[in-house]
């Protein structure tokens, strides 16, 4: 089965021109049916972005994370969290994860 994306939303920052990566963040990939559906999207940080769509039952809220490495600092998790709990209180939603 081939998925045709037609649609990148995307939230991030650039990165020095040294370095070969040219963009950090998260990517929402849209199929066409879905770009037509995106009612708004809210880039909230490089690792975080909402999307709301409109479907025949409502609107439907998806919050995309690309949470901090282990790596990462305790003080970098902690706000990236704050920052995906402050997200995702509207959205009403429940918490699915991978």
């Amino acid at each position: 089965m081939r998925l045709e994306l037609e649609i990148t939303t995307c939230c991030g920052r650039d990165l020095p021109k040294d370095n070969p990566v040219t963009v950090v963040g998260v990517t929402l990939a849209l199929n066409r049916a879905a770009h037509n559906a995106l009612k708004a999207w809210f880039p909230v940080h490089s690792r975080l972005l909402v999307a709301k769509f409109q479907h025949r039952f409502g609107t439907l809220s998806i919050v995309v994370a690309y949470d901090p490495t282990n790596d990462a600092s305790d003080i970098v998790k902690d706000e990236f969290y704050e920052m995906l709990e402050q997200a995702m209180q509207p959205t009403n939603c429940s918490v699915m994860s991978r």
